[in-house]
This record gives C-alpha cells, structure tokens and sequence, in this order.
C-alpha cells in the first residue's frame, strides 16, 4: 500500500527509456511523455508487481474515461480489441499488442490523443490524460495517484498550514467523496461535520465524478464569504444542505499540554494533527518548553487520532527523534534500485530517555501509521 505521484507537466525519463524517445518526437507534446512516466513506475518501482499487469492498468484507463467523460464508450470489438467511440467518430484498438507496459503506455497515449481530438475544445488535455491515468492507477490500489500540477499545488497547500476555508481533509473513499478528518476549531467543526461524512453536492453541483483539485478550488475562498455543501452521513434519513461561511484556517500541526495529576505524572500530552513541513520541529518545541517547566517530566503520549498523513519526511524525522536505531520505513519493488530504507540514527537524547504512548484510531493514516509502526517496532 505505497503511493506515488507525477507532480509536474511533465517528468523526465529514466535512462534506458525503452525506445519511447521516438514516440514522444512523434507527438510533440508532454502527455504521452507522463504516460510512458507513469507505466514506467508501475513497471520499475511499484512495490507489489504481482498486483499490477498492463491490460489492468488499460482496463482502468478506458473505465475512467467511461465514466467521466458521457461521450465516450468502450466497448468490446473481438479478437482481444476494444472499440472507442467518441460522438460519431470510433477507432479500434488492438489490446493484445500491449504485451509489457511500454506497449501499453505508447497504446494508451493513442487511445486518449484520438479521444480529445473528438471530445472538443472545452475538455481539457490535462484534465483528460490524469483523469485516465489515475483510473489506471486505481487497480493497483486506493492510494496511488498522479498527480497533475493543479491537484499538486492544492497537496502543497495543505502542507503550508495556512489557507481559506471551512477546514477538513477529504479525498475519494469507494468512489464518494468523503470527510477525512475536521480540523479542530473551525468553520466544519462547528458546523457538525464528522469524518466519514460524504459530499454530494457543492453549492448545488454534484461531486461525482468531480476531481479531487476542482472541489478543493470550489470549497475554499475569501473569508466572510459562503458555500452549501450537501453532506449525507450514515444513519441520517436523508441528506443535509449547511451553508458555511469561510474563514483563514491557521493549522497548527502539533497541539500539547502537560497533564500534572495522576499516576505517572507529569506527562506530555502531544497531539500531531498532521505532518506539515514543520511538524518535527513543534514537537521538538513543545517538548523543549515542557521540560523547562517540568524537569522530572515522566514520559511523553503521541496523539495520532484522525491524523490522515502529510510529508513522509516528516513522518521519518519524527520517529527518528525516538529512536537510537532500527528501520523507520522501507520500501521493496520489483528491481533493486526500487528499494529504498530510512534508518534511525538522529534521536534526541530527551525523549529517548522517556516512555512514549501512542494513540490512534481509524483516522490514522498514511505517515501516522509509518510513525506508530516504527516506534512499535523499535520501542515496543
């Protein structure tokens, strides 16, 4: 369960290229070259080979752009061929030439270049070659994604911890878009909304479909001015409007207090929201200024409760302020130069010393899970 992203218009191609040079000269422009990117990592560099084919990857592509795009249909034409139509104008597509996925990449690239000459000028190339790319990417798995530079930047936001909002992480769950978790104190909190709840319409426009970049695009704005989201929850008869009125959300990855009664006591209560550029950093802080006030201070609790995730390298310094040594995270693909491994080796003496509770719960997530796990392991 590893993710990856293509995070710009365009990457540059691993050497040996597997001859694609020449098909990327043949088209001229940088959609086809991010195709060939993306089955190339699938190929090189995504950790369970066994999961992935090329024919599963096209499949997913043609599904995708299937269900986005209402003018398009795929359909079967015989012999291991699929016929796309668009409109009035069809083509056929021979599958079983897509043998390896440098094949299937330069098939697919076809496939979408005959697709947005016939949708017209209003589909965007882009939005058309990511949204088959990641339906491709969603047979390997619910969280690989590539990225297009728009849905980039809105990542890169989040990481920032400062934007105008109403203040809740979301992302696709079985084909809804779904509340991940509510940042505490603002605008969603106080309107009710809950993680798990699911966004059907914003101000009046249906979320299906919709991607994940355009309904972050449409829920934030100005402070003072509003949005309806229609939200439905299960248990509820029927769907709900709430209106909120947005504000500048000030995200503080890290939140702590000293608990100085009880057994065990004092105890560093910390709570990492989620793991921002600077995360590491707050704790640090945080438990500099408690140990000022507390010098015999007892050990520390690690709150990871509906944190979903954010910057790995986040995740691998934070655990490695805990820890003396061990593996923090690795990563194995396919080929030896996929594997990766971050080891501890940078602890820091003051919380080394100490006992660490670790709390989480269905809402931890993503770099949440790459801490807890690596301080269970090693510390446990």
């Amino acid at each position: 369960m590893v993710a990856f992203l293509v995070a710009a218009a365009w990457l540059p191609m691993p050497r040996p290229c597997h001859g694609a040079t020449g098909f990327f000269h043949r088209f001229g422009d940088p959609y086809p070259r991010i195709v060939q990117q993306v089955f190339y990592y699938v190929e090189k560099k995504y950790v369970e080979p066994e999961r992935a084919s090329p024919r599963a990857l096209l499949d997913g592509a043609f599904e995708a752009l299937e269900n986005q795009y209402p003018e398009v249909l795929v359909e079967p034409a015989g012999d291991g061929r699929v016929r796309i139509r668009v409109d009035r104008a069809e083509k056929t597509f021979d599958l079983s030439q897509a043998v390896d996925y440098r094949k299937a990449g330069d098939l697919l690239a076809t496939a979408l270049r005959f697709v947005h000459q016939n949708l017209g000028e209003e589909v965007e190339e882009q939005d058309l070659y990511y949204a088959a790319l990641n339906g491709a990417l969603a047979k390997l798995d619910p969280h690989s994604n590539a990225f297009s530079p728009k849905m980039f930047k809105e990542f890169m936001i989040g990481t920032r911890g400062t934007f105008g909002g109403i203040g809740f992480v979301f992302g696709i769950r079985d084909g809804e878009m779904t509340i991940i978790s509510v940042i505490e104190g603002t605008p969603a909190e106080r309107g009710g909304l809950r993680s798990g709840d699911r966004i059907l319409y914003i101000d009046g426009e249906p979320t299906i479909n919709m991607p994940v970049d355009v309904a972050a695009n449409k829920m934030r704005g100005e402070p003072g001015t509003q949005v309806t989201l229609t939200i439905d929850r299960e248990g509820w008869p029927e769907p709900r409007a709430i209106t909120f009125t947005r504000e500048v959300i000030h995200v503080d990855s890290v939140e702590s207090y000293v608990l100085t009664e009880g057994e065990g006591a004092p105890v560093l209560v910390a709570r990492v929201k989620n793991f921002q550029k600077d995360t590491t950093d707050e704790l640090r802080r945080a438990a500099a200024q408690a140990l000022k006030a507390h010098p015999d201070l007892k050990g520390l609790v690690l709150d990871l409760r509906n944190n979903p995730g954010g910057l790995l390298d986040q995740a691998i310094e934070l655990s490695d302020a805990f820890l003396e040594e061990g593996t923090i995270v690795s990563t194995r693909g396919p080929e030896e130069d996929a594997n990766s491994r971050a080891e501890a080796g940078r602890d820091d003496p003051e919380l080394i010393d100490r006992p660490v509770v670790i709390l989480v719960n269905q809402g931890s997530a993503s770099a949440s899970e790459i801490v807890s796990g690596a301080l269970k392991a090693s510390r446990a």
